[in-house]
């Protein structure tokens, strides 16, 4: 049972007032006898006897030395063997010779008290011992009354004490507690709370202690909270994902860019990095940054596959600790893929007309000049290859201007049939050669906000693409419809059509369905790509539906506008 310090004082009172009573209810008959028999006084009388005995002459009686002495009280004397040699009452209280100089002694059979006391002589007659008896009154009375004064008196010690002892832990609870209530709730963040005591003594310079001692803590507290802040601030604004593993290697803190960046699911504080990330890479990778900084470039699985360059290193201040920065570099080896893939798909382009032109000067050169139908058809080959040449490097420049922003587009209200209209003349003449019709199924009202060069070129590159592969006597449809905000216009034609698997690529640079037969038709293999850059300068979205043998339906989405 745990005491407060009420009860511990009162109780420390009521223990000290008992232990002195019981120290003098036990001293009780002591004293009453020392009052009684003053000790001194009768050593003294006891030694003026032994000064009379040693200077008595060995033939004067004992009895004269009585009557010279006038001592009226009971003594006898001893000689050196302890035999009694006289005594002075006849029947000694004491028999024999004390050890002691003085003591106080019971006679067995009556009960009588008397203080002995012993003094040695030398004389002619030889050594010797006086013994004073001086009887004692009762004293039993005298000690009850003492004892009960004592009893009342610790009573009323113990009673006073307890009440001031209370009183006074009572005072000093009060402070103490007012003390301890600031105190908890500046632990409960009540900064700006101080006890302020005004007192002098030493509860003042403990609450003035406390002061000082939450000042410092506030101050503390503020650094640690403006660094904390700081860490989460860079912690938050980071592109680069941060991931933080305590002692056991287990996860306690995630940035939000690697969150973002991986997918991560909410929970993922106290858990293993490879039950979240499932990576031995990424395992090895945390084993070599425990004895030394470690970076690598890791494959990471999940719903969000990302390739990143992951460095990790060990944590100085807490001990078996790792700190795992993670850039994304999943883009760049995008880019640099595609960058290969440009190059070795440009100079595959190039290649066969490349081939053609020096093919045909060659043959030229070599005596075709004096043929004149030979002449032509390799000056044909010539050109055409040229022209070839030509539209892919026209077709490259312009893919080039839309990807680094360099071609400015300048949306505006436009009327689709207009636009649709400017880019079937351009194409009547291919198409009529062919026996293709083109039609449209556009209203009046269907206007875009679109710029007009972009809004051309990419109806011309859906028509061009439609007309090449629609067979002979076909149709190729243009049509325009209100989708929401937007609207969807598409062109419709009666070709091959294409297969699903290819309808994911089509839109990208070089990607051909059949690459033989878009070749001989002239395609750069740009066409598609340069729609899709255009329309999503201009804020909308591309799109294909086809079957094989079905033909196929090319669509774009731009905003609508008002007329």
């Amino acid at each position: 049972m745990k005491l407060g310090i009420r009860a511990r004082l009162v109780g420390i009172s009521a223990l000290a007032v008992a232990l002195l009573a019981t120290l003098a209810w036990l001293q009780a008959p002591r004293l009453i006898e020392s009052l009684l028999a003053p000790e001194d006084a009768l050593r003294a009388r006891a030694g003026e006897i032994a000064r009379a005995a040693a200077a008595r002459d060995p033939a004067e009686p004992w009895g004269q030395l009585v009557a010279r002495l006038e001592e009226p009280g009971a003594w006898a004397v001893f000689d050196s063997d302890g035999r009694l040699l006289f005594d002075s009452s006849g029947s000694p209280v004491a028999p024999a010779p004390r050890e002691r100089p003085f003591e106080i002694l019971r006679d067995a059979a009556s009960g009588r008290r008397a203080a002995v006391a012993s003094a040695a002589f030398e004389s002619p007659g030889g050594r010797g011992t006086v013994q004073l008896l001086a009887p004692l009154p009762d004293t039993d009375g005298a000690v009850l009354r003492l004892r009960c004064a004592i009893v009342l008196a610790a009573l009323l010690a113990f009673a006073l004490g307890g009440a001031l002892s209370w009183l006074a832990a009572r005072w000093t609870m009060g402070v103490l507690g007012a003390l301890a209530h600031a105190v908890r709730r500046m632990a409960g963040g009540d900064e700006a709370l101080r006890a302020r005591s005004a007192r002098s003594d030493e509860l003042g310079e403990l609450g003035r202690a406390v002061d000082e001692l939450a000042e410092s803590l506030s101050a503390a507290l503020r650094e640690l909270r403006d660094e904390r802040d700081l860490l989460s601030d860079v912690l938050e604004t980071l592109q680069e994902g941060v991931l933080v593993l305590g002692s056991q290697g287990r996860i306690e803190r995630v940035n939000p860019a690697l969150r973002e960046m991986l997918l991560l699911p909410p929970e993922v504080h106290g858990r293993l990095p490879l039950e979240v990330l499932r990576s031995s890479d990424l395992q090895e990778l945390l084993v070599r940054a425990r004895r030394a900084p470690s970076s690598a470039e890791l494959e990471l699985p999940g719903i969000k596959p990302r390739r990143v360059l992951a460095r990790a290193a060990a944590l100085g201040t807490r001990q078996g600790g790792l700190l795992v920065t993670f850039v994304d570099i999943t883009n760049v080896r995008h880019l640099e893929t595609l960058r290969r893939d440009f190059v070795a798909n440009v100079s595959h382009e190039l290649r066969t007309p490349v081939a053609a032109i020096g093919s045909a000067a060659e043959t030229l050169d070599a005596g075709a000049l004096s043929d004149p139908a030979a002449a032509a058809r390799f000056v044909g080959i010539i050109e055409r290859n040229a022209e070839r040449m030509s539209r892919l490097v026209d077709d490259l420049l312009d893919l080039a201007k839309i990807e680094s922003k360099e071609l400015h587009l300048k949306p505006e209200p436009l009327d689709t049939r207009a636009a649709t209209d400017q880019a079937i003349a351009l194409l009547r003449h291919r198409a009529d050669r062919r026996g293709i019709g083109l039609q449209t199924a556009i209203a009046a009202s269907a206007w875009v906000l679109a710029d007009r060069r972009a809004l051309e070129q990419i109806l011309a590159n859906l028509l061009d693409n439609a007309v090449k592969y629609s067979p002979e006597g076909s149709r190729v449809l243009v049509r325009a419809r209100p989708e929401g905000s937007r609207l969807r216009i598409s062109v419709e034609d009666a070709g091959p059509g294409i297969d699903a698997r290819h309808l994911a690529r089509l839109f990208e640079r070089f990607y051909r369905v059949d690459p033989g037969r878009s070749r001989e038709l002239g395609g750069t293999g740009l066409g598609l790509s340069i729609v899709k850059h255009l329309v999503e300068a201009m804020g909308g979205s591309v799109g294909v539906e086809s079957e094989a043998g079905k033909g196929s339906t090319f669509y774009f989405e731009l905003p609508v506008a008002e007329r």
